[in-house]
């Protein structure tokens, strides 16, 4: 008679199989089977794997009539724990119960565990809660469902029942709960308490708190010497991640301390070494840490060559960064549009700007995708040299490839710029004269005027509230413009501007008093003429909804007036409801100095291009002396006559703007000698008492120069 582990190891070498049933029936009727001997025949057939054997066998026990019970069963549950098989595992749970077999925390933990590892977390807590009898098992098994299921309140709340239950916690139980933690705060304390209950934690409980979340880089390398001291051996797992923790925190001296102590570094230590010495420029280090894995033969990671490109970038180390691509493209790595973008980056420091249009083409013909940082570095490195044309014909061929850029309404979240910080400031005060100049200058005629706003901001600030509140920019600009005023000393466009101010805060019922100061687009459209029309475009929602309450709430002539919301570069470039006289005010955050600078430039090329009857004004930003020789250049560029506005006001803060000028692009000549008079006038009066201060301000021809 054949022992039970003979006829065991002959059902293991049949395949999974339905004709396997008269096979097995011969080997079950071969010999008498006590329930013991049973399982014996069975653990091998779970342990491989052999499910489906092991259920025939199951079923061919039962037909004989031979007695099988829950632990026999138990094992046809963990087969399919093992196989991830939850829906079988399931299916037989349901079955034990229909023959009367009452499951145990074993069979419960078994299905709960195929159901977590195959991610039906729901199904495994499911499963749990019907449980009658729990064990530490149980509680586990949950614990780790909820962990998968990202339910780490939960994951607690479980850990904090199983006292309740008489269940006792043990550290399985904890580093289950430690891995569902989302915050590494959470996941220390349950650490620290599991050492206060006099449990011991291993290289898994410090794993899972390297694992919750970015761990402060002085706390990883904490965690280390905790592992040290409690005697736990460290794994690459434990290093690879206190050197990224360090490497998010630009801590690159720790980062190859730390690898320095690896006898076997991998792929990652290497990599996130790397990066941590990207981070600050230590490109000499990085080119370092490349050779150390060439040495060990540690096959180098794609993000660490181009962390190593990037820190040369930074360093404007092109030459060395341009040696490090080809020989990337030279070894079996393959280089990506991250790589290309920062050795194009490098040239850009370096001032290689042709090298940078080449990586930009080569990219192109290497099938690289192209995005806004690959034309934008290139571009800017252009315009660093001065190659004006160039920058303008990489915008348009952007443009032709669809490229988003990131500055318009394709990324809205950066244009809910706060204009009410700025609002009413002597540069704001500066730019409405100026605005409001040229406007009356092209309505001389009883013909229509469409006046365009291209960044139409919320048109009307308040004052007292909000970004306007600090710094209380409006008290040197406006506020002071409206005392002078009141003495009677302005005149001309000046005069008219702050009349309109006053007589908007009177409709508003602000007891003669400056709340509210207007925008461009809530400026223009006080002074609209029946015949005019006003476009006004903003690319961010939450400014389009402050727009339309501003300029529209109680108002029963807007026949006038169109809203758009959408990134007005784009619209412009594609726009053909445009026709008959305008003017177009660009204005836009310039929290991009240099690409704006090439969207305004290429943009008012277009419209003067396509709309010849288009006049056009720019406000720029002056931050200093070569920033506006240049950007002067740019505009000779332009081919026409361009009248420039400019003013420096001496301010209370630095931070607060001082400098900046306005670009009039078909400007009628006599405004020449309107401005001159305005802009000195507003001069004047900023630097009155009781401000004091110095108050420059000009106005010139920039191109050709205007008929005598």
């Amino acid at each position: 008679m054949f022992s039970a582990q003979a006829l065991s190891n002959r059902l293991l070498k049949l395949p999974d199989a339905a004709t396997n049933d008269d096979i097995v029936a011969d080997v079950l009727g071969s010999r008498p089977w006590t329930p013991r001997e049973i399982t014996k025949l069975l653990g091998p057939l779970a342990r491989a794997k052999r499910s489906e054997l092991l259920r025939q066998t199951l079923d061919r026990l039962k037909e004989l009539g031979l007695q099988s019970n829950v632990v026999h069963h138990n094992l046809l549950l963990s087969s399919f724990e093992r196989l991830s098989h939850w829906q079988q595992a399931i299916y037989e749970l349901d079955r034990m119960n229909a023959d009367e077999l009452e499951a145990t925390p074993v069979s419960m933990s078994s299905v709960a565990s195929a159901c977590t590892k195959a991610a039906q977390w729901q199904r495994a807590l499911e499963v749990f809660h019907e449980t009658r009898l729990k064990d530490a098992v149980c509680f586990n098994v949950a614990i780790s469902a909820c962990a998968r299921g990202h339910r780490w309140a939960s994951a607690l709340r479980l850990l904090r029942s199983m006292p309740d239950a008489e269940v006792s916690v043990d550290a399985i139980s904890y580093n289950a709960a430690i891995s569902a933690c989302p915050e590494w705060q959470i996941s220390c304390a349950l650490l620290a308490e599991m050492k206060e209950v006099q449990l011991e934690a291993d290289a898994v409980s410090y794993g899972a708190v390297y694992a919750s979340g970015l761990v402060p880089w002085d706390y990883a390398c904490q965690l280390l010497q905790s592992m040290q001291e409690d005697a736990i051996q460290a794994g690459l797992i434990n290093y690879n991640a206190a050197i990224a923790a360090c490497s998010a925190a630009g801590r690159w001296t720790e980062s190859l301390h730390l690898l320095m102590q690896i006898s076997q570094p991998d792929v990652v230590s290497v990599g996130s070494a790397v990066m941590a010495c990207q981070k600050l420029g230590q490109w000499e280090m990085a080119l370092s840490l490349l050779h150390l894995a060439e040495r060990k033969s540690i096959d180098l990671s794609l993000s660490a060559c181009n962390a190593a490109i990037s820190a040369c970038e930074k360093a404007a180390q092109w030459n060395v960064a341009l040696a490090l691509l080809e020989s990337m493209e030279e070894s079996t790595l393959n280089s990506d549009a991250i790589t290309y973008n920062a050795a194009i980056g490098s040239c850009d420091k370096g001032l290689q700007w042709q090298l940078a249009v080449n990586l930009l083409q080569r990219m192109n013909e290497m099938e690289l995708e192209q995005d806004r940082i690959s034309f934008y570095t290139a571009i800017h490195a252009c315009e660093s040299c001065g190659q004006w044309s160039m920058a303008q014909e990489l915008l348009s061929k952007m443009l032709q490839e669809g490229i988003q850029d990131g500055l318009g309404a394709d990324n809205l979240n950066r244009r809910d710029y706060l204009h009410d910080f700025q609002a009413g400031d002597p540069i704001d005060c500066f730019k409405h004269v100026v605005l409001l100049s040229f406007w009356q200058s092209l309505t001389t005629a009883n013909e229509s005027l469409t006046f365009l706003d291209a960044h139409a901001g919320a048109g009307v600030y308040d004052l007292q509230q909000g970004a306007a509140t600090f710094h209380r920019n409006y008290q040197d600009g406006v506020q002071h413009l409206f005392e002078m005023d009141m003495n009677e000393k302005s005149s001309g466009i000046v005069q008219q501007f702050l009349q309109t101010l006053r007589r908007f805060n009177e409709e508003k019922a602000t007891e003669g008093q400056l709340r509210f100061y207007l925008g461009s687009s809530g400026l223009l459209k006080q002074w609209l003429r029946p015949q005019d029309q006003a476009i006004y475009v903003e690319a961010s929602e939450s400014m389009m909804r402050h727009l339309k309450l501003n300029l529209e709430e109680g108002d029963d002539n807007d026949a006038n007036l169109t809203l758009l919301q959408t990134d007005s570069y784009r619209w412009l470039l594609n726009a053909d409801i445009l026709e008959g006289k305008m003017l177009v005010l660009l204005d836009p955050p310039y929290d991009s100095v240099h690409s704006y600078h090439v969207w305004n430039l290429f943009i008012m090329k277009h419209l003067r291009h396509r709309w010849p009857s288009a006049s056009v004004a720019l406000w720029y930003p002056i931050i200093d002396d070569v920033q506006t020789q240049n950007f002067h250049q740019r505009l000779a560029g332009l081919g026409e006559d361009v009248l420039v506005a400019e003013i420096q006001v001496q301010r209370p803060y630095e931070e607060q703007q001082s400098h900046a000028g306005m670009a009039l692009l078909a400007a009628p000549e006599e405004l020449q000698s309107t401005l001159e008079c305005e802009v000195s006038a507003l001069a004047k009066m900023l630097a009155s008492s009781p401000c004091e201060r110095n108050v420059r301000s000009s106005v010139f021809w920039i191109g050709r120069k205007p008929k005598s």
